[in-house]
């Protein structure tokens, strides 16, 4: 895992974390990325080494887009996304 702060990426989407293969990109400083946060995103990263990168990119938009073609908002789509929900589950686990 490499870890990025203050980085574009994420502020550019308005979130504050994106995980990117083995990467993950935050949009503040190192001491304001929380534990829970920094758990979702691992999450994440345990992801792209089940399906591979393209292939977990691939699932992960084909849900996403599947979700705003039913009429869901941005973020409806986003919180129906079964890789983000298990990433949700498993921040608030063991700690």
């Amino acid at each position: 895992m490499i870890e990025h702060y203050n980085h574009f990426i994420p502020r550019l989407l308005k979130v504050s974390g994106v995980t990117l293969g083995k990467h993950i990109y935050y949009a503040m400083d190192f001491d304001r990325v929380s534990h829970r946060l920094r758990k979702h995103e691992m999450v994440h990263i345990e992801q792209y080494q089940k399906y591979g990168f393209m292939r977990f990119l691939y699932l992960y938009f084909k849900e996403y887009f599947r979700y705003r073609f039913k009429g869901f908002n941005h973020y409806q789509a986003y919180y129906e996304i079964s890789f983000e929900k298990e990433a949700r589950l498993k921040e608030m686990l063991n700690g």
